[in-house]
């Protein structure tokens, strides 16, 4: 246990930010960092956030969700919230 503890401490002190990395932060409004996930780590989040997202997605495209409208760029978007569709004149209230 002391051992993982240790081991997370460390990864705490790698994952602070240099004056640098904040810089250019600050500029970006992103940062990139390599190396701070191994690769288990990496494939852990992929699955849990193509499960959400899946998630998500079979949500949206269930019957009575709103109706569905394409932006100006393509992208597909649905509106379930009651205030919206509202709103928007779909007779749901």
């Amino acid at each position: 246990m002391i051992d993982g503890a240790a081991a997370g401490l460390r990864k705490a002190v790698r994952m602070r930010l240099t004056a640098a990395e904040r810089a250019r932060y600050e500029d970006d409004g992103y940062l990139v960092r390599r190396g701070v996930l191994d690769s288990s780590e990496v494939a852990s989040l992929r699955e849990v956030v193509e499960d959400v997202a899946a998630r998500v997605a079979a949500h949206a495209e269930r019957p009575h969700a709103g109706p569905e409208m394409l932006l100006a760029d393509g992208h597909r978007i649905q509106f379930s919230s009651r205030t919206a569709m509202a709103a928007l004149g779909t007779g749901c209230a």
